[in-house]
């Protein structure tokens, strides 16, 4: 851990510990060596249609949570090195690329990663994966998380509702609530009419709120959501920060059909739309299961402190 912990310092400490800047990219590198992703919130459709994959493509990405890894092997490229910074993410990615390979089938991957939420998954994790871990990657799992419980513990009772970002999001739920906004009515929505219907009566009122105000402009907040203390810096020159986030899930909540748009379900629900499967990634889908399964293979995972990637 100390490697990564000096790696993470060289890239993200850039300004004196003694200034506000320094102090804030201190306070971003303690906070992202931890948990913070369950989903990753890029969009492998986009990344996919803009690199156009050929079967000599090699790919270089950041690992996070795994899921974009496994998107791209949709696209069936050669080779793709992902590296990372974050130990966390790099674990979960290392056990999705076992549950493929070890669980005896799609529906028993998707209730760990799709659902994520389930008793089984725990014995499943036991019988069929376990075993072929690296060391550190058991470690890992075996590890505590703040409340006492394995690591593990956490796809038993919902990933999606935990993780750094999973509980900042289940608190602005509750704040929500309590300001008699219900965003989760979103997921309802059977038009682009009634998608903004919900956005101005459920969601913009939220960002009208005091304390909503008050929490945009602290560095933990922007934390949270991955943003580091640089990007912070720039969103604030470019003006009011509870508008900039408004309008962001202005575009989440109304731009895009929430039919097949799991980042909406993520966003406004902690989970997938488990009746359709729909707006879920590409990763999870049944139609892809043994085609990412066969090229598991091309992926080579390394820590950025690792000397020989």
């Amino acid at each position: 851990m100390s490697g990564v912990s000096e790696a993470l310092k060289f890239a993200v400490q850039q300004d004196s510990a003694a200034s506000l800047q320094g102090i804030q990219q201190k306070m971003f590198r303690i906070w992202f060596n931890s948990f913070i992703y369950n989903q990753i919130w890029e969009d492998p459709a986009v990344d996919l249609q803009a690199l156009q994959l050929q079967p000599d493509s090699q790919v270089l990405t950041i690992a996070s949570g795994g899921c974009n890894i496994l998107n791209y092997l949709t696209g069936s490229p050669a080779r793709i090195v992902a590296l990372d910074l974050n130990p966390y993410h790099l674990s979960l990615t290392g056990l999705k690329i076992n549950a493929l390979r070890w669980l005896p089938d799609h529906q028993a991957f998707y209730d760990f990663f799709g659902h994520a939420d389930k008793p089984e998954n725990i014995e499943r994790y036991e019988q069929y994966i376990r075993l072929h871990l690296s060391d550190s990657e058991k470690a890992f799992w075996s590890g505590r998380s703040l409340n006492g419980r394995r690591r593990i513990s956490m796809f038993s009772d919902g990933l999606y509702r935990r993780t750094r970002f999973g509980y900042f999001m289940r608190f602005l739920h509750w704040l929500a609530a309590r300001n008699g906004c219900e965003p989760q009515r979103l997921l309802a929505a059977q038009t682009p009419e009634e998608q903004r219907e919900v956005f101005e009566k459920h969601i913009r009122p939220f960002f009208d709120t005091t304390l909503v105000k008050w929490l945009s402009k602290l560095p933990v907040s922007v934390f949270s959501l991955g943003i580091p203390p640089q990007q912070y810096q720039a969103m604030k020159q470019q003006g009011n920060l509870v508008q900039q986030f408004c309008e962001r899930v202005e575009r989440l909540a109304c731009d895009f059909p929430v039919r097949d748009n799991y980042f909406a379900w993520q966003g406004f629900s902690h989970s997938y739309d488990h009746q359709h499967r729909q707006a879920i990634p590409a990763y999870l889908r049944e139609e892809n299961y043994e085609l990412i399964r066969t090229q598991l293979s091309k992926i080579e995972l390394y820590t950025s402190t690792d000397h020989n990637c």
